[in-house]
């Protein structure tokens, strides 16, 4: 496991892959994948032919995945939402001041052009705080928390890697497929898909999300290449659930994790006739 008092320090990228992606509802039309991807940090070659491959996979399986914003993933929520809870403020820009350096969001269509999985990251530099304190606070969650919070709203983090964290982390999250997807495996090629193209713009880490316990029991933070599970992050009547609480995992990865992921890929699945 990782140590406790882990400095993350923070990455400069350059431009931002969605940055020049408009706000819209328009099904993120002519911003595929690889046309949008940008590989400022990590090993190129390795992460070029990963997304490749992937991206290849996935076409072949009928999924076509592109470069979204934060709206439209709030709309296809919403609009998915007897499959579907709310997503956390993290991710709505009507409640968290998302910048385009620092998030992006990919949306996977079907060849009728039905969006059917999501996948979003954002980017935070903590400085000296820690990331126990950004959440619990939930600075990390809205642009201002005294006002956005509603009465009864907490999140208690008694995971004990988040005391020690701080500098830059990316939370990944807004994780959904539609239930007629959710056989299909998909997940063996879009994560390290959208995981590479976190790691190719910003470097990360340290990369975390909040997992319910069922998920975790269901083997998905294996699945997702989180090799590390700590108990709780305890959300009480959060956008997620409200008048409700969920006990959910914090798990995690490192940067070297990571790249681990990619090789381990590129060697067993990523090879593709």
């Amino acid at each position: 496991m990782v140590g406790n008092t882990r400095q993350f320090q923070n990455s400069t990228a350059k431009a931002v892959t969605s940055g020049d992606l408009p706000r819209s509802h328009n099904h993120g039309a002519g911003h595929s994948f690889l046309s949008g991807v940008v590989i400022d940090h990590g090993p190129k070659d390795l992460l070029a032919e990963l997304f490749q491959n992937a991206d290849t996979a996935l076409r072949q399986r009928g999924l076509r995945l592109g470069f979204s914003w934060f709206d439209e993933l709030v709309s296809v929520n919403k609009e998915n939402s007897d499959s579907w809870r709310p997503i956390l403020p993290v991710f709505n820009p009507e409640t968290s001041e998302i910048k385009r350096e620092d998030g992006f969001v990919v949306i996977g269509r079907n060849a009728a052009g039905e969006a059917v999985t999501t996948h979003a990251f954002r980017m935070f530099d903590l400085g000296a705080s820690t990331l126990k304190d950004e959440i619990e606070s939930q600075r990390i969650f809205y642009a201002d928390p005294e006002t956005e919070i509603e009465p009864g709203e907490s999140i208690q983090v008694s995971a004990p890697t988040a005391e020690g964290v701080s500098g830059s982390v990316v939370f990944s999250g807004a994780v959904w497929f539609r239930p007629d997807y959710r056989q299909a495996d998909l997940l063996a090629y879009i994560q390290p898909l959208v995981r590479g193209a976190c790691y190719g713009r910003w470097g990360a880490d340290f990369v975390f999300s909040f997992m319910a316990p069922e998920l975790v029991r269901g083997g998905v933070a294996r699945k997702g290449r989180f090799p590390h599970v700590e108990w709780e992050v305890k959300m009480t009547n959060t956008p997620v659930l409200r008048d409700g609480v969920i006990h959910a995992a914090l798990v995690f990865t490192t940067g070297n994790e990571q790249i681990e992921h990619f090789h381990e890929f590129m060697e067993t699945s990523g090879k593709l006739n």
